[in-house]
């Protein structure tokens, strides 16, 4: 699962490649940018002209040199506390940490006096990567992850990681939320649904694919190895054509730990980086299921890629094994030639690779069949 070779090129050494070979990538962002830089009612930047987009020069592997932007006036370096847009562009706060998931939830307390359970129906800390998967006219559901807790903004104070509100709130500050927005009167707004949803450390997921029920992945409350609890350091992302959230589990080794001093760490847990003294949190203290003495396989239910299906709050997540352990920092989905699908991912550890899957067979005749895309492949 974790890749120790050096016998591939690491992504220090593909970085080093000449710009141009890249240029082509660099030409496909811009429809991604220009749409992710709407301005409020829908216009998006003006693209490239034609020539831009179908003509130029070509370097040596037949890639496009033109070079291609979007049409605004730069922003001139500055050092202030704010944000900075071009002209024609407005930046809005929509849903920072601690808002309600709807509109009628628990309100955010500036004082920081909310409770671990108005947390787990707010808005996570550390917003990381999200899609928004549109529903119809003006509205969609938008999934987000929720990366790290700041600890002395939550808390306002050190963290008493022995008392159990504590750990709770702080694991309740972590997952995914997925909620509504409506486009009014030219701004994104959060409207009620009964899709939205909170999922965090202890919501009920399954692992499925080729590492599911594998004995690293039993513990004492799952001896099946295919029933777990939650998600979390939730980092970037990707989603699917049948319309699922793809979560990424990166520094998981962070929540890990452990009190007992004869303990010694498995080389297993050496190759993650898990150590007796987590850096993130010290939930172990509280919950013994992050206490790697007590419960040596839990982490290993961790570190992978978790299929959401935004438009069910009923239905449970999933942890596609077949996408392989690592500190995921993307899962970005593609269609090969033949239809099957492609989900290109990597590796957040220093020095580790980028990794690509291929589906058995094409991704629509296997949801035809019942079968998941992500289940089965290389």
């Amino acid at each position: 699962m974790y890749n120790d070779s050096e016998n591939e090129p690491d992504v220090a050494d593909d970085l080093r490649l000449p710009l141009n070979r890249r240029t082509l990538i660099g030409g496909g962002m811009i429809t991604g940018v220009a749409a992710f830089l709407a301005r409020p009612g829908g216009v998006v930047a003006d693209a490239p002209d034609e020539a831009a987009r179908n003509g130029g020069d070509k370097d040596d592997d037949g890639c496009s040199t033109q070079q291609v932007g979007l049409s605004f006036t730069a922003i001139a370096p500055s050092i202030a506390d704010t944000v900075v847009v071009p002209d024609g562009y407005t930046a809005t706060v929509l849903i920072p940490w601690g808002d309600p998931i709807v509109p009628e939830g628990p309100a955010f307390r500036f004082d920081g006096s909310n409770t671990a359970a108005e947390q787990a129906q707010q808005f996570g800390m550390g917003h990381d990567g999200m899609h928004f998967f549109r529903t119809g006219g003006k509205r969609g559901l938008l999934a987000m992850n929720h990366e790290f807790v700041d600890n002395a903004i939550m808390f306002n104070a050190a963290p008493n990681w022995s008392d159990p509100e504590t750990v709770l709130r702080s694991k309740n500050g972590h997952g995914v939320s997925i909620c509504q927005l409506e486009l009014r009167h030219g701004a994104w707004t959060l409207v009620s649904s009964p899709k939205a949803r909170r999922i965090t450390p202890d919501t009920p997921m399954v692992l499925t694919g080729p590492a599911a029920g594998h004995p690293l992945l039993q513990t004492l409350a799952d001896p099946s190895g295919r029933n777990v609890l939650g998600t979390f350091n939730n980092c970037a992302n990707g989603s699917t054509p049948w319309g699922t959230y793809l979560t990424c589990e990166e520094n998981f080794n962070g929540y890990f730990g452990t009190d007992d001093a004869a303990f010694i760490t498995t080389p297993l847990m050496n190759a993650y980086g898990i150590v007796k003294n987590p850096f993130a949190a010290v939930w172990y203290r509280v919950d013994p299921r992050f206490d790697i003495a007590v419960h040596p396989n839990e982490s290993n239910r961790f570190g992978w890629v978790v299929e959401i299906d935004p438009m069910d709050p009923s239905s449970t997540p999933k942890k596609r094994t077949a996408l392989g352990r690592v500190k995921h920092e993307v899962a970005a989905f593609a269609e090969a030639a033949d239809g099957r699908a492609v989900i290109y991912s990597s590796d957040d550890e220093r020095f580790q690779r980028l990794y690509k899957y291929v589906s058995a067979r094409p991704w629509k005749k296997m949801l035809r069949a019942g079968q998941s895309p992500l289940d089965e492949g290389t």
